[in-house]
């Protein structure tokens, strides 16, 4: 197997492992950069949840109505049915900040 090879199939095993480890009613999550160690999902019904240490840490609830969320080291981000788009940076309880509305589209840096 040459290298190219040997890294699609890397990826494939990799996506494969990640859509395996879904929770039921979730969809694909994002897993925040800069060295953070968190992972966002939005569930089906449009809860956000955000987990921070291990992969065994316990999911918190962060938004409802919720179409989008976006990780960034320490901040958290999500975009709501209706627009709005909300930020909050700290910890995983922090208070969150509209930061716009009418938004379709939301990316933390």
């Amino acid at each position: 197997m040459n290298l190219k090879n040997l890294s699609v199939a890397a990826a494939v095993l990799a996506l494969a492992g990640l859509t395996g480890a879904s929770t039921a009613n979730a969809v694909p999550g994002t897993v925040s950069g800069d060295g953070g160690n968190r992972i966002g999902s939005l569930r089906a019904n449009g809860d956000a949840y955000v987990k921070e240490g291990g992969l065994s840490a316990t999911w918190v609830h962060e938004y409802e109505h919720t179409i989008r969320i976006a990780l960034s080291g320490k901040r958290i981000g999500v975009l709501k049915g209706d627009g709005d788009a909300r930020v909050k940076e700290g910890g995983l309880s922090a208070t969150w900040v509209l930061e716009a509305s009418n938004v379709t589209e939301l990316a933390l840096s």
